[in-house]
């Protein structure tokens, strides 16, 4: 099988982690070829940490980990009550012995994509600062992408962080807005898949912890508390690696997606549904079945 070329840029955060973490355990399908890390969830040294360590524990030294920078935002927020301080519920990450690479974020991304013998796919898992800013440095960029595939948005407009915005979008509508107006295809996971994906806690705490990759899944389960849905763990950004791995379990219906600008609606999903527009929306076709799926990926079961 050949493998996917990737870059995942992300803010981890629990569900960010465990999606990073699940992309680290498919060598086999995935060559991810750079990790960026943007403020979001929690803030960008953080977020930076915890790619650093996700890669040394999970992944392997040679994946590179760039640094973004900070959102030029008016509507930046923070969920650490959702997330924990360190953005890894209860688990605490030890001293990495790791660094990230002397390049920018937007830096990297452009030399691995205008170096890639194929196009990349980015897994973009947190709000888009880093790419939109990597669109508008080095235009020609949009050649090197073969899609988006996004955790940004809601398909019927409403939301988690707004009643009409999720959080990804809403922390930074502008840098969304370029992303989404670049002519680059965009695949949605929308806000409404996570919370259907929504993994009973239970199932996390009755599960053996006997490695290190099971005490670290309870550790970050048992510190997060999701406000819009309790004694469950949402997968959210989990599903971006796992429909990509799984594609048979989910419908991909045609679009266009915009981001709103208006003030009144800052960052709420803009959908026209049509059968010839570039981007897509997944949907999953048993919600039931991918549950215990998600689960058992996660452990590598």
């Amino acid at each position: 099988m050949e493998k996917l070329p990737v870059i995942i840029d992300a803010d981890p955060g629990t569900d960010d982690a465990f999606a990073i973490m699940m992309a680290l355990s498919h060598d086999e399908s995935f060559d991810i070829k750079l990790i960026t890390t943007s403020e979001g969830n929690i803030p960008l040294d953080t977020t930076t940490i915890n790619a650093l360590y996700l890669v040394e524990t999970f992944g392997k030294y040679s994946i590179p980990v760039a640094k973004g920078d900070y959102a030029n935002s008016t509507t930046v927020v923070r969920a650490e009550d959702v997330h924990g301080v360190g953005g890894l519920g209860d688990f605490v990450v030890p001293n990495v012995k790791s660094q990230v690479v002397a390049l920018s974020a937007v830096d990297a991304m452009y030399q691995v994509l205008s170096s890639s013998k194929k196009k990349v796919v980015i897994m973009a898992l947190a709000p888009l600062t880093n790419i939109a800013s990597l669109i508008q440095k080095y235009p020609d960029c949009v050649q090197y992408i073969d899609y988006i595939f996004t955790m940004s948005g809601s398909y019927v407009g409403k939301g988690n962080i707004k009643p009409y915005a999720e959080f990804n979008a809403y922390f930074n509508p502008q840098a969304l807005s370029v992303v989404l107006n670049a002519g680059i295809k965009i695949i949605m996971n929308p806000m409404e898949l996570g919370l259907q994906i929504a993994i009973p806690n239970k199932w996390f705490f009755d599960h053996k912890k006997t490695t290190a990759r099971e005490s670290f899944i309870y550790d970050v389960v048992h510190g997060c508390h999701d406000a819009l849905l309790k004694d469950v763990f949402v997968t959210y950004d989990i599903l971006v690696p796992y429909a990509l791995l799984h594609p048979d379990e989910f419908e991909f219906r045609r679009c266009d997606i915009n981001v709103s600008l208006d003030p009144a609606t800052l960052g709420k999903s803009l959908v026209d549904w049509n059968k010839s527009g570039r981007d897509e929306i997944i949907f999953v076709k048993d919600a039931e079945k991918t549950i215990k799926n998600v689960f058992l990926e996660l452990y590598g079961e």
